[in-house]
């Protein structure tokens, strides 16, 4: 069975966020198995600090290189006057660290074309058979066509898409500028064509997802615009009395190859006889589960839901590009409340048995907490989210009369790396 890595504090933390009784003997024993298998998804690692225009500072790239054409990087760092070229805005920042790159596309009618692409070597080889997902986030910048408003409907080629190629030697991409055709003899194994992709442009950077299956031994990756031979125009385009062209643009970064596992187990532990909710985006840490749909073994689809009871449950994930089993282990523990609250006190200023409180057990941390004292008409008459209040039998600074009174009383608690969330209600008598 594979384990996917998750950091001991972020394990914790996960587990508190939502109103869990987790965790947590798995935090420490999860072992590293997947990695990001892109040495520098970022852009980050730069050969010098030297500013220049984005369509030449590419080969500042350390662990990157051009498939033809100019491949444009821009940094945080580097000022550059936007007016240069149409798809250049100083105001986008990366998604993630400093860098991000920009891949254009363009074909004319005069059968001259170019597509931009970038290529890196991985960190280890591929193995055969495994499937991997690569992941990357995308700022659209739409596209454009040379032809006349009221040639309505007429559409030219390449459809808007990203082509991912694999090779166990370097990947080298040929444009022949002579009869308008680019090319590559390695083939493709994947494809990005959502509708982040092939849509309009947009206004925030998008996640977009593709899988693909090793042959085995791959070292590089190689992520190109559209190849191909693109030089018949459509009947339609005969119509325009301009130029014609068909151009699109991308900016991209935070790229990602990691192996998609056989199947993924998790175990918790969780208090006897109490509901608690799961999370199953928040418990597994996997990002590309953020997209997926779930299927429970009791026909429920839901990532977050409220489990009554433990035992295994199985879920399966359904991914674009296949299944990947969850297995969560609940196994039950017992939870016995550590705090008293008395049924009876008597604020009459006798220095014995003066205050109603919550008393704990030393040693607990406690977080949440919340108290409220009602009256038999169901107002509130105290309420505290201090642990270390205590009531005196005053309500607006009034004596309160003798009698029965409700308290409601919720926190969360942990001792040693037992989490648990109480929720108790209870009465107690007022006795001047």
């Amino acid at each position: 069975m594979l384990f996917f890595p998750k950091e001991l504090q972020r394990c914790l933390r996960s587990s508190t966020m939502i109103f869990t009784i987790l965790i947590l003997n798995l935090c420490i024993s999860i072992t590293l198995r997947s990695q990001n298998l892109i040495p520098d998804g970022s852009f980050e690692s730069l050969v010098n600090d030297q500013c220049s225009g984005p369509d030449q500072s590419f080969d500042r790239n350390e662990f990157w290189y051009a498939l033809d054409a100019t491949p444009d990087l821009f940094t945080r760092n580097c000022s550059f006057d936007e007016k240069d070229f149409f798809f250049w805005d100083s105001s986008v920042e990366s998604f993630d660290g400093n860098n991000f790159v920009g891949l254009w596309s363009r074909w004319n009618s005069n059968e001259t074309y170019f597509t931009e692409g970038i290529a890196t070597s991985l960190t280890q080889p591929l193995e055969k058979d495994k499937t991997y997902l690569l992941e990357m986030y995308i700022l659209n910048q739409g596209g454009f066509q040379g032809l006349e408003d009221d040639i309505s409907g007429c559409s030219l080629k390449p459809t808007k898409h990203i082509d991912i190629y694999l090779s166990t030697d370097s990947i080298v991409v040929t444009n022949n500028f002579s009869n308008g055709t680019a090319s590559t003899t390695v083939p493709i194994v994947a494809t990005f064509e959502s509708e982040e992709v092939t849509g309009g442009k947009s206004e925030i950077w998008r996640k977009v997802t593709t899988c693909f299956t090793a042959q085995g031994g791959e070292t590089f990756l190689g992520m190109i615009l559209p190849l191909g031979t693109f030089g018949e125009l459509p009947p339609c385009a005969a119509m325009s009395t301009s130029g014609v062209f068909r151009s699109f643009y991308y900016y991209i970064d935070a790229l990602s190859i990691i192996e998609i596992p056989e199947v993924v187990e998790e175990s918790i532990e969780a208090c006897t006889d109490t509901p608690y909710e799961v999370d199953l985006l928040n418990l597994y840490d996997l990002s590309f589960l953020s997209s997926a749909v779930f299927e429970w073994e009791d026909g429920s689809d839901q990532s977050n839901r409220t489990l009554s009871q433990g035992g295994s449950y199985n879920i399966n994930a359904i991914l674009g590009c296949g299944i990947l089993p969850l297995v969560l282990d609940v196994k039950p523990i017992g939870c016995e409340s550590s705090f008293y609250v008395p049924n009876v006190f008597s604020p009459n200023a006798d220095r014995q048995n003066d205050f109603f409180g919550v008393y704990f057990e030393e040693g607990v941390d406690i977080r949440a907490y919340k108290l409220r004292i009602l009256n038999k008409w169901g107002n509130i008459v105290f309420e505290s989210q201090n642990s270390d209040d205590v009531w005196d039998g005053y309500a607006h600074n009034q004596e309160v009369e003798s009698g029965m009174y409700v308290w409601e009383l919720t926190f969360e608690s942990q001792k040693i790396d037992v989490i648990k969330r109480v929720a108790r209600t209870g009465s107690v008598l007022v006795v001047k």
